[in-house]
């Protein structure tokens, strides 16, 4: 599986941290509850997709929007806001 961050990056390290859920949080409280668990800071300084800061927890719908995934990514600015990236996942 490959998660590609636009038309024309993925990020490898990304993969690691695919995992399907059942829902996303929706409160501020359980948003940090999963942001504990994923615990991306552990690869935000390692990976080389992005700077240590931008690499974070995501939790959003998969490309087929069947079903949820959390995710450690890179976070971009999608026409001039501060957002998550759409994360599509290829299966190879």
């Amino acid at each position: 599986m490959f998660i590609k961050v636009n038309e024309s990056r993925y990020c490898s390290w990304s993969n690691l941290t695919v995992e399907e859920v059942f829902s996303c949080p929706t409160t501020k409280a359980g948003v940090e509850v999963r942001k504990r668990r994923k615990n991306c800071e552990a690869l935000a300084n390692i990976q080389n997709c992005t700077e240590p800061r931008k690499f974070l927890y995501h939790c959003v719908l998969n490309e087929l929007r069947t079903s949820l995934v959390e995710v450690c990514a890179p976070l971009f600015v999608i026409n001039g806001m501060l957002m998550c990236t759409t994360l599509i996942a290829f299966t190879f």
